[in-house]
């Protein structure tokens, strides 16, 4: 387990492939956005990686963020906070409407010992070029059966821009989630988290949005996410030199995670130094 400071208690964070997170403190456990990698994918995991959650917080309902819910739910009952299309979406997979809590932005709320705030959030937008590379890359055919399975559940799980951030408050620790790679230009967000959940993947030009995210939030450390192939052809695992340059040039302040798959991080009460590793 990596330790980000000096004591020892706190959060406990895994990330799990994907978006998906496990926040664990002493009160509970809370899924963020649980989703099992399909097959060819960089971090091969499980339902069963899923199955130790008290409660599940969903940020937007595509099928990265929200297909695995039903599997889990026929297996272990757990609350699930979403907005009204993943709400919806749930109800059609036959998800019973006692455990599913609508949300929306500038909601509160409290749950495993977090007191949770919501926030608007923006998702990614899929650029020409990107779109591009993906149908003319060879992975197309090699992976033909996961894609017509994505076309599929594409269809099932849309996210209708109900994207949402989530903050998470324990104690004296603030985590802000983010669903995807953007923020509302409307929004009044909190600034200086001790750890922001950045979902890393979507867009040609992702060093420009994590830029602008991170001007306007300004947390004292950064955890990647959603980098990994965890649906081929249409994820790839991606390239981090230029992010990790930028961040060394304009925001040595700020700690900057990457995590491994299944890897615990302990985020302590107080947090210590927040210098780039």
């Amino acid at each position: 387990m990596e330790d980000i400071g000096k004591d020892t208690e706190g959060i406990r964070i895994t990330w799990l492939g994907t978006a998906a997170l496990k926040l664990e403190n002493k009160e509970g456990t809370v899924l963020i956005d649980p989703f099992v990698e399909m097959d060819g994918a960089e971090n091969q995991n499980d339902k069963e990686d899923f199955l130790s959650g008290d409660a599940i917080l969903i940020t937007h309902g595509h099928l990265d963020h929200l297909s695995l819910v039903p599997v889990l739910e026929g297996i272990r009952r757990m609350p699930v906070y979403c907005t009204a299309t993943p709400e919806q979406t749930l109800y059609r997979h036959g998800i019973e409407a006692s455990l599913v809590h609508r949300i929306s932005p500038g909601d509160r709320f409290m749950v495993c010992g977090f007191t949770v705030r919501v926030d608007t959030g923006v998702h990614i937008h899929f650029d020409r070029k990107l779109v591009r590379k993906k149908l003319l890359s060879a992975r197309v055919f090699r992976y033909r059966r996961n894609l017509k399975r994505i076309l599929r559940l594409h269809l099932q799980y849309p996210e209708h821009r109900e994207t949402v951030l989530y903050e998470l408050s324990w104690q004296d620790i603030r985590i802000q989630v983010m669903g995807s790679l953007g923020l509302s230009e409307n929004e009044d967000y909190q600034e200086g988290a001790d750890l922001l959940c950045l979902p890393y993947q979507g867009s040609s030009t992702l060093e420009a949005h994590a830029r602008k995210v991170l001007q306007r939030l300004k947390p004292k450390a950064v955890l990647l996410t959603h980098f990994d192939d965890a649906y081929p052809p249409v994820s790839d695992t991606v390239e981090m030199e230029g992010l990790k340059e930028m961040m060394q040039r304009e925001f040595r302040e700020i700690r900057f995670i990457i995590p491994d798959a299944g890897k615990q991080i302990l985020l302590p009460r107080k947090m210590g130094s927040t210098d780039c590793v």
